[in-house]
């Protein structure tokens, strides 16, 4: 069987984290949940929905019954306090 350009298997094989490396990245997602409970119930939900759930700014304004604007405004909002509460 003829197997088409660009179809082939990548051979790469897979590199394994080092355990310092998963303790960091297990580190860092405690730092941003802790943080994420910080937010106010607002801001928390639409982040979620924009960065977890990967929903469009205008899907989150009409599943939430807000003003496109008003999602923006609350996205930036929390990233600028998750900005803060990471920095400490």
């Amino acid at each position: 069987a003829k197997v088409a350009l660009g179809a082939e298997r990548d051979e790469t094989p897979e590199v394994a984290d080092s355990p310092e490396t998963m303790m960091v990245r297990s580190e860092d997602i405690s730092r941003v949940t802790a943080a994420l409970q910080r937010l106010s119930e607002e801001q928390s939900k639409v982040i979620r929905m924009s960065f977890i759930e990967e929903q469009p700014h205008g899907e989150i304004a009409e599943r939430l019954g807000l003003p496109l604007g008003t999602v923006k405004s609350r996205i930036r909002l929390a990233m600028a306090r998750l900005r803060d509460l990471l920095d400490d």
